[in-house]
């Protein structure tokens, strides 16, 4: 048992809070994760422009599924609804008009490599 008057505390292990260096990129408390989801939405626009233009199946579904992730990884924010309504919207129409254009079952880019030549 301590008695009243005498202080628990060992000043001589103390030791003084130092911020870490903001010099560095990726600190250790840094959260990256908004910064991944900006680059899943650029992704996200770029597979959408080439299942439009270039009429790839593969690339609007893939468009749409990276839109998917970056809806459910986002957070709320005052801006969040333009960031993810466009991009999902935008992957929404590049799934649809390569199957307006051409309604035949998509084709995955691998599957040149499993076709028998007769």
């Amino acid at each position: 048992m301590i008695p009243g008057n005498v202080d628990p505390r060992r000043p001589d292990k103390v030791q003084r809070y130092k911020p870490p260096a903001s010099g560095n990129g990726n600190a250790p408390g840094e959260d990256l994760t908004p910064d991944y989801m900006n680059i899943l939405g650029t992704l996200s626009m770029i597979f959408s422009m080439l299942g439009i233009t270039m009429r790839l199946k593969w690339c609007s579904w893939l468009s749409l599924y990276c839109c998917c992730i970056n809806f459910a990884n986002s957070r709320v924010s005052d801006d969040a609804g333009n960031q993810i309504f466009n991009p999902f919207v935008f992957g929404i129409i590049a799934v649809v008009m390569p199957y307006l254009q051409n309604p035949q079952p998509m084709t995955p880019p691998w599957n040149y490599l499993f076709a028998t030549s007769q």
